[in-house]
């Protein structure tokens, strides 16, 4: 059926005035997601040492390396998580008494092996942290830290003295955050 006269120019109107309102809106939209960073890029992912000690069964016969990455750790490269775990720092740190930018995030801190705080830090368990640029931690240092920042998963591997290659570090936190938690007398026990 063909529109002819008035009723034609009316419905073109009508569609051009749609096509245009839908355009603009577009732009609103589309404007608003640039000046607001999108709720996805805010949302803070709580990081399990659980998840990422699953890595480990993915490890080669001679350790040297990993046959894969499980895609669930895969997938929370780049974004933005939140950990807590015990605070690793090299022991002249201790000493020296000034404040650090780099340090390690464990689900295990060194102690007694018959306990469960106890077993040694493994690079399944343990999360390598840059704090953001001019951020440190000041001493005294806590045995636990909260650390927020961005989540990268980067294969690193070493040579030993025999040429033979391990691995060496799995999980990285860059641009972080980090607050000292305090522990209780019943957390520090169990």
């Amino acid at each position: 059926m063909e529109i002819k006269g008035k009723n034609s120019i009316i419905v073109k109107t009508v569609a051009l005035l749609y096509l245009l309102a839908v355009l603009i809106w577009q732009s609103a939209v589309l404007g608003a997601a640039e000046k607001e960073p999108s709720k996805e890029s805010q949302q803070i992912v709580t990081l399990d040492f659980k998840l990422l000690e699953k890595t480990e069964r993915y490890v080669t016969d001679d350790k040297a390396d990993l046959k894969e990455i499980p895609k669930t750790i895969l997938a929370l490269n780049g974004k933005k998580v939140k950990i807590t775990g015990y605070f690793l720092i090299p022991s002249q740190a201790y000493y020296v008494k000034e404040p650090i930018s780099n340090f390690g995030v464990s689900k295990n801190a060194y102690g007694c092996p018959c306990c469960s705080w106890g077993n040694q830090p493994t690079i399944f368990n343990t999360v390598i942290v840059d704090m953001k640029q001019g951020d440190v931690v000041e001493p005294p240092f806590t045995p636990l830290v909260e650390v927020i920042g961005t989540f990268i998963v980067k294969k690193e591997q070493f040579a030993d003295g025999a040429g033979e290659k391990h691995l060496n570090t799995l999980f990285y936190i860059k641009d972080a955050q980090a607050t000292k938690k305090k522990q209780s007398f019943l957390e520090s026990i169990f």
